[in-house]
């Protein structure tokens, strides 16, 4: 208990140490950083002897060292005395001012609240403050064990440690917690090869999916939506909120723009970074697209969104990639379409119908949304993720010729982004090679 812990205090921490005599023995106390005192016996069996380590005490507190005991007593009346929940839910809170999607919001507390569960059931720590650097040290050395049994990628393990460090940055920042426990813990090293997927399909899959031999069971058009995916290169959120006044269904002019319609998280929809853009729907996707468009305007077409109590109810709108919802619909009556907020389902089922994933099928009676009132679950992860679809477009369009200007602009990001991020993996142009290696390198030298 008399090893010394280092605590980040401020230069204006002036501390005093006062000593007392009682019956059995000299005692001192002194002011935390934070203005709470402490109270504690001083070493010492006369007063000269307790006024001396009293000044040698000034001297470390002074420079943040404390006993173990005193640290504890610091963290719990520095802090809030917060569960890790608490922790990131208020850190939630706070970057919700920063306007961003509400996706980004969902995603980053899931992965903060993955992280605390180890710290919860693995290290057996119950509150924020309690966390120390010896936890922050082996939680990164799991996360290296995982990824070297590749149960995870290197940037995912790069993620999950640094979302935790920037909870923990903001604790300290905002005194919740006496010190930051991650400042010494390095960060997860990722190549810059494995910085960001390189993953791309290729024209050929197209007509495999198109033709498999799947429908979906609630009549969601997934053939039509990869084909609009790889096609558009847009991203999955701006296909699945379309709407029928969105395009000018003779040019094909599509604008993605902030809009007002029943969405998930509230009443309004916005692109990501609301960064408006015009692109255009090729005359392919046009025809592909028109029974879509005339679903939506033939049927009733919801979209669930919460009320002011947080109950999800349906309004109105006019998407065009639904179902069928089985709660507003009945047997005799008009159908009625629903927004869909997730496809990894029916994604899923389409590559396994077209024979591009090789997987032993295995069914629960306990989903019904594929097959004879069963979902299909494989143990082979499909090779291509709904954003690979739009590193496809561009790819494709850059073979074609279309200018790294004019990819940027319809894809919506910037120029370095694309450069680095949806170019795909570099791919070596044998004739080139023979050409410049045969006929222009050192020609006559030798």
């Amino acid at each position: 208990m008399n090893e010394l812990v280092q605590i980040e205090v401020s230069f204006e921490y002036a501390p005093k140490v006062y000593c007392y005599k009682r019956e059995n023995g000299w005692y001192w106390k002194f002011k935390f950083p934070n203005n709470t005192w402490f109270y504690g016996p001083a070493p010492g069996n006369t007063k000269k002897v307790a006024r001396q380590n009293a000044n040698l005490k000034e001297r470390q507190l002074a420079k943040g060292l404390f006993t173990q005991r005193e640290a504890e007593k610091y963290r719990t009346t520095s802090s809030q005395v917060l569960t890790f929940d608490d922790a990131i839910e208020q850190f939630i809170d706070h970057l919700k001012s920063e306007d961003a999607s509400p996706n980004y919001y969902k995603g980053l507390e899931a992965t903060l609240k993955a992280a605390a569960r180890y710290f919860i059931e693995v290290q057996r720590i119950d509150f924020a403050h309690k966390l120390t650097e010896d936890h922050a040290y082996r939680y990164r050395q799991s996360l290296l064990a995982r990824v070297k049994s590749e149960e995870i990628k290197r940037v995912t393990a790069f993620k999950l440690l640094n979302n935790f460090k920037r909870l923990y940055k903001w604790l300290r920042r905002r005194k919740k917690i006496a010190s930051n426990p991650w400042v010494e813990v390095e960060a997860i090293v990722v190549p810059k090869e494995e910085r960001s997927r390189r993953v791309t399909p290729t024209p050929d899959i197209i007509p495999k999916l198109m033709s498999a031999d799947y429908k979906h069971r609630f009549n969601f058009p997934i053939k039509e939506f990869v084909y609009g995916l790889f096609r558009t290169g847009a991203r999955k959120q701006e296909l699945l909120y379309m709407e029928v006044d969105d395009v000018d269904w003779e040019t094909g002019r599509w604008e993605i723009r902030k809009k007002k319609c029943p969405v998930k998280h509230g009443d309004v929809w916005f692109p990501k970074y609301k960064k408006s853009r015009v692109t255009f729907l090729p005359q392919d996707v046009l025809d592909l697209f028109k029974p879509l468009v005339e679903r939506a305007k033939l049927h009733k077409v919801v979209g669930y969104t919460p009320n002011f109590s947080g109950v999800m109810k349906p309004q109105e709108a006019r998407f065009i990639f639904t179902m069928i919802d089985v709660n507003l619909s009945s047997p005799g009556r008009r159908k009625v379409y629903r927004r869909v907020d997730s496809v990894r389902g029916s994604w899923g089922g389409l590559f396994i119908a077209a024979g591009l994933v090789e997987s032993k099928l295995t069914f629960s009676r306990s989903t019904a949304k594929y097959k004879n009132g069963h979902k299909v679950r494989t143990d082979v992860a499909v090779p291509f993720t709904r954003h690979d679809m739009r590193r496809g477009f561009n790819v494709a369009a850059k073979k074609a010729g279309m200018s790294l200007d004019d990819r940027a602009m319809l894809l919506g990001h910037g120029r370095d982004v694309n450069e680095s991020s949806y170019c795909g993996e570099p791919e070596l142009d044998g004739r080139e090679v023979l050409e410049i290696i045969n006929n222009k390198m050192w020609k006559g030298a030798v």
